[in-house]
């Protein structure tokens, strides 16, 4: 496992973490983002004993903020599936997020998205929020997002990642930007076109 964040890595990849499956020849990037209590709801209730006050489940946000097009962007770069298809993996795109609320622990609950899904719902507009922020809701994802536990398993077995030829370039730039730091990266992205810089529609992500 590396540690990208504020390093070249991220710089270069848009990501926090990054895990390396040797055994099975697969890679997986995680970006990690905080989710910001919007406050509770309170409701009056009246009922035959009297009027009770009940206060709605909290409200969580994500900014969507310029840092975080322009990651999302760096990773789509480089989600290009390369070579033949290796072993089977649920999904070949490396890239995922974990949200975790404010003041918690970043090892600890919190919620995994592909950067698949991610992108799906933000062009279906599901996620839009208060001030132009993304608006995270249990109930509305409708379980349809991993936890921890399982993701690390999802790792662990290959079922999610890169495939193996996918990998070994990948691998060779985290080597090379480890060795080489900020040059490789400032070469990388002076010779990279930028696939992300453009949705499917023709319309430009913002940054």
């Amino acid at each position: 496992m590396f540690t990208a964040n504020r390093q070249p890595l991220e710089q270069l990849f848009g990501v926090d973490l990054i895990y390396l499956n040797e055994t099975r020849r697969s890679i997986v990037m995680v970006q990690y983002k905080m989710m910001e209590p919007l406050g509770r709801t309170k409701r009056q209730i009246d009922t035959s004993l009297g009027t009770i006050s009940h206060a709605d489940e909290a409200e969580w946000v994500v900014p969507i903020n310029d840092q975080f097009h322009d990651e999302m962007a760096r990773m789509a770069q480089f989600d290009h599936p390369a070579g033949p298809i290796g072993s089977y993996r649920m999904s070949p795109s490396p890239f995922f997020f974990k949200l975790v609320r404010r003041y918690g622990l970043t090892s600890g609950a919190g919620i995994l998205l592909s950067l698949g899904h991610l992108q799906q719902l933000l062009r279906e507009g599901q996620l839009t929020g208060p001030r132009r922020g993304l608006s995270i809701a249990y109930k509305e994802l409708n379980g349809h997002y991993l936890r921890g536990e399982t993701f690390v398993d999802l790792i662990r077995s290959g079922y999610i990642g890169s495939q193996s030829a996918t990998t070994d370039h990948l691998e060779m730039l985290i080597k090379a930007t480890l060795a080489e730091g900020r040059g490789v990266v400032a070469a990388i992205q002076r010779v990279l076109p930028d696939p992300a810089a453009e949705e499917p529609s023709g319309r430009r992500l913002s940054r």
